[in-house]
């Protein structure tokens, strides 16, 4: 159930960062790649709620003492899919906004580098997330996701 609960709004954020980054970069086959994207984030959201046993290893040694550990199982659906969408948002909106920026000037290079950084932090901390056992050290990855969220603020808040 840890699982599902952690993960259940992975397939939304990747549509929603998608269509972002679709938009952003002004690319022409904006309905293709979104479309695309929504069929892989259903075929997630159904590995996810239909198995979760094949989807997650789940470690409780001493459930009074510890955290529990869920980490995906290497191979499955739900595991490669994560992978694509981590990958994909690294391209698509780290990488691509990126590019804007080298092509943009004053404020608006300013934003595109902020959502560059924060789409980059995004996927490292998302990684790291999935690989590290609970402790200390999630502590920073969350505080990353945290400095990840105010790039984003940053880089899309409006100029007035």
């Amino acid at each position: 159930m840890q699982g599902i609960l952690a993960y259940c709004w992975v397939a939304p954020a990747v549509l929603l960062a998608m269509y972002l980054g679709v938009n952003l970069l002004e690319l022409k086959r904006k309905r293709l790649i979104l479309g695309i994207y929504l069929v892989l984030a259903l075929i997630f959201e159904i590995f996810l709620f239909a198995f979760p046993q094949a989807s997650f290893n789940i470690s409780l040694e001493n459930p009074q003492e510890e955290l529990s550990d869920v980490n995906f199982v290497t191979g499955s659906p739900t595991f490669i899919l994560i992978i694509i969408f981590l990958l994909s948002n690294l391209f698509f909106n780290g990488i691509g906004c990126f590019i804007k920026n080298r092509q943009s000037t004053g404020l608006l290079r300013k934003k595109f580098l902020s959502l560059s950084l924060g789409f980059i932090i995004f996927v490292v901390c998302g990684v790291l997330n999935s690989l590290i056992a609970p402790g200390v050290g999630l502590i920073f990855i969350r505080a990353g996701m945290v400095v990840y969220s105010l790039f984003i603020f940053v880089g899309l808040k409006p100029v007035t």
